[in-house]
């Protein structure tokens, strides 16, 4: 098989890889447990039974990746990636699974499940949201850490963990897939439930595109702002992609004003750190 070059992986996909000379064991399935975090809040059963099929004719080809744990009552192996694989495997009556050991510690278990999620087979949204919300709350990381422990841009990030504040109406959509990301932060810029809402049923209904929402969430607001103009829109559409929030430009003549929005405390001492940032650049 050829190799495939280091550079070329996604940021922390290598650490899920055999290093040279590393052992690869077989190991009990019966011994492994699933991952304590674990992003992916549901497998799809099709998926699953699609993977199983696989395993079924070809064996597993990756290794999963694991640690060992062992407490007063014996020893086991916890999944830090490889969930689905462990599953189909057990559905299709394996006794044993290719294992790599790793040492990680609780931020690096979910930081390297999340990569493999990202890289083989894109988590919902919302289990991503979930995910970087608990990477902050539980162990204490900025977005800025987030993004850089799973290779993401910090307002990729922030983007992703306004998610959780949708209406759940909205959140329930995005994950069936009836509206996209792109819909969901245009609905959020609505704010208040009853109007993500309203709005929601008009995407649904009338099948809108991402730019017909964005417009739609913005018109009836602001009305001495021209929201027609196509520039003051891109401008608005660049400075939410570099900033991760809610951005809207105002403008009277010539003249006018930005508003940023944040929504934390830490939301903000993170926007405040990317504009000294910036500045810094200028000076």
């Amino acid at each position: 098989m050829e190799s495939v070059p280091r550079r070329a992986l996604g940021r922390g996909l290598e650490s899920l890889l055999p290093a040279q000379g590393e052992v690869v064991i077989q190991a009990s399935v019966n011994s492994i447990r699933p991952g304590r975090h674990q992003p992916r809040a549901r497998m799809d059963p099709a998926l699953l039974e699609e993977l199983a099929a696989s395993i079924r004719e070809h064996g597993i080809l990756q290794p999963l990746v694991a640690t060992e744990e062992r407490d007063g009552a014996g020893s086991w192996y916890e999944l830090v990636a490889g969930e689905r694989r462990w599953r189909a495997a057990r559905a299709v009556g394996l006794a044993t699974v290719p294992v790599i050991l790793r040492s990680a510690d609780e931020v690096s278990r979910l930081q390297l499940a999340l990569v493999e999620n990202l890289q083989r087979e894109d988590l919902r949204a919302s289990d991503r949201a979930r995910a970087y919300r608990a990477l902050i709350d539980d162990f204490g990381l900025t977005q800025e850490g987030v993004a850089k422990g799973v290779g993401k841009s910090r307002s990729a990030v922030a983007n992703t963990l306004r998610i959780l504040t949708l209406a759940p109406e909205a959140r329930d959509a995005l994950d069936q897939g009836r509206i996209t990301e792109g819909h969901a932060r245009a609905i959020l810029g609505k704010g208040k439930v009853g109007a993500q809402l309203a709005l929601l049923r008009s995407v649904l209904r009338r099948g809108m595109t991402v730019r017909e929402t964005e417009r739609l969430a913005t018109s009836g607001r602001h009305k001495s702002v021209q929201r027609s103009d196509p520039e003051t829109e891109e401008l608005e559409r660049r400075l939410r992609n570099a900033l991760g929030t809610k951005v809207q430009l105002k403008r009277t003549g010539v003249r006018g004003r930005i508003v940023i929005h944040f929504y934390s405390d830490e939301e903000l001492g993170s926007l405040v750190g990317t504009l000294l940032r910036a500045s810094d650049c200028f000076t």
